[in-house]
């Protein structure tokens, strides 16, 4: 369900036999306990999986035709029941995946699940960063979509990075000596663990020599 220019065709999908499969399975998650995700890869896959099924879905039944930042609610409104709670696509990544660290908007400054949220038993431990190569939201500069299986997902979280760093996210500077990231690597440069984080997680998938060397001499800048 592809354009020419690597797009997805939300039309050609919203009429294709697999959507209406997907359609009449989401029903069944209602009576799905998140508490069966025994190991934090089979969590990891899960809630990875759903995110990214929702936006499409979402992008679908709302009708979106432009941007998404033409509906500024529409990561709170494209939701999920699951296990008879609801789940909107900004409590699976900010409140399950990120392990309930607030949203990188500057006007959001609390968590995404009060102390008293039941939903918080089912948030991950800790934050693996290579999630922000996984999720797709539906933008232009995100990583291409991918189902990813709990058995091989160290492998493919790899190759998501890699394909993501590698594939446009990172950029020389027109001055030939800085380099350009995606904002993902500025919003969430705390889940990466500070700009030298996100510098050392540049170097463990970055390819082009120029670019690496630039992160290896340190002190150049970077741009979003």
């Amino acid at each position: 369900s592809a354009t020419t220019d690597g797009r997805l065709d939300y039309d050609c999908l919203r009429e294709s036999e697999a959507y209406q499969a997907y359609r009449a399975c989401t029903g069944r998650l209602a009576g799905f306990d998140p508490v069966a995700l025994t190991s934090i890869q089979e969590g990891l896959a899960f809630w990875i999986n759903l995110y990214n099924a929702l936006i499409l879905d979402a992008v679908i039944t709302f009708g979106i035709r432009g941007s998404i930042r033409e509906d500024l609610g529409f990561f709170r409104r494209a939701a999920y029941l699951v296990g008879r709670r609801r789940y909107s696509a900004d409590d699976i990544e900010h409140g399950i995946l990120r392990a309930n660290r607030r949203h990188f908007h500057p006007a959001i400054p609390f968590p995404q699940f009060a102390p008293d949220d039941p939903r918080l038993r089912y948030c991950l431990p800790r934050v693996d960063p290579r999630i922000h190569c996984a999720l797709v939201c539906a933008s232009r500069s995100c990583p291409p979509f991918a189902a990813f299986e709990s058995d091989r997902l160290d492998q493919q979280l790899d190759a998501a990075s890699w394909s993501f760093v590698n594939g446009g996210a990172v950029a020389l500077g027109e001055d030939g000596s800085s380099l350009r990231l995606s904002r993902i690597f500025r919003w969430y440069r705390r889940d990466f663990g500070g700009e030298h984080g996100v510098r050392d997680y540049m170097l463990r998938y970055l390819k082009p020599r120029t670019a690496r060397d630039i992160l290896q001499a340190g002190g150049s800048p970077i741009e979003y």
